[in-house]
């Protein structure tokens, strides 16, 4: 195995602060670290590498620091999507009075412009990846 999981998941953990998986058993934390593994694989559609060659442990292919970051940062908005998801349909329950005096709302609009920043940033580094690797191939 060229490239095994732990390296991504390393990475995304490092990126984000949850209790929630401190709570997890290491299967439990395995699996759900695999399903955003798997949903940002989807994602990364610029990759030059094959993400699809790999076994239980690691993909077969050798990633690139680059690549990893890539994989480790779209980990973090999948891993953002229920908890927006969960707090809009909250939202969307109180009036409009309520929500300015609810920390939930605020708490939201923080979580969502965080996962703008992120997403901008994740597509800024997959197009810088995608020139980067279209010029390489040129030469």
């Amino acid at each position: 195995m060229a490239t095994p999981f732990s390296e991504i998941y390393k990475l995304f953990l490092g990126k984000i602060d949850s209790y929630d998986f401190a709570k997890l058993t290491k299967e439990e934390l395995e699996e759900d670290l695999k399903d955003y593994l798997d949903l940002a694989i989807s994602n990364f559609i610029v990759c030059t590498k094959d993400l699809e060659d790999m076994t239980d442990e690691g993909f077969n292919e050798k990633l690139t620091m680059k690549e990893k970051d890539i994989l480790a940062t779209l980990m973090v908005l999948e891993f953002l999507k229920p908890k927006m998801a969960t707090d809009e349909l909250i939202i969307q329950a109180l009036t409009d009075k309520d929500i300015r005096m609810t920390s939930q709302a605020n708490h939201l609009k923080l979580v969502m412009e965080l996962s703008k920043q992120i997403e901008r940033r994740v597509q800024t580094a997959m197009n810088s990846y995608a020139i980067r690797n279209t010029e390489d191939k040129a030469k």
